[in-house]
């Protein structure tokens, strides 16, 4: 058996080196989402939904029991090189993305206090217009 340097378990998927094209990325992003035990807390968020304390909590725990990144950074797959190339074009893809949404953040700050104001006013409008309720006579 060889040796492991990311941990046991999941991480064993991270031992096998990178593959060649799109469908080896979309293997690849899973492989690293579940030998880095992202997929476990991205689970955990979508499927059990939790107060913000106790997310933030559960969290914390998990990160804390599961840290190991000098493994992960050793392993077979994220030292390939096909895996920096493509970390480095997401990451610069990241950056170009967040250049619009900084152009749009002010106008959504004032377009959220509008549409409250919108949806307050529509609330009273059909309050005034629909009859008084009947009581009931039973």
């Amino acid at each position: 058996m060889q040796n492991v340097h990311a941990g046991a378990g999941t991480a064993l998927v991270l031992e096998r080196p990178a593959r060649p094209g799109l469908r080896g990325a979309l293997t690849d992003l899973l492989r690293i989402g579940a030998g880095t035990r992202v997929l476990a807390q991205l689970t955990i968020t979508l499927f059990v939904p939790l107060p913000p304390v106790a997310t933030l909590a559960t969290h914390s725990a998990i990160t804390a029991l599961t840290w190991n990144s000098a493994g992960y950074c050793s392993s077979q797959l994220l030292r390939h090189p096909l895996t920096r190339r493509r970390l480095a074009t997401l990451v610069g893809a990241l950056e170009q993305a967040r250049l619009p949404l900084a152009a749009v953040q002010p106008l959504a700050g004032q377009l959220g206090p509008a549409l409250f104001r919108i949806v307050q006013a529509r609330r009273r409008q059909t309050a005034c217009a629909s009859p008084p309720p009947r009581s009931c006579t039973c």
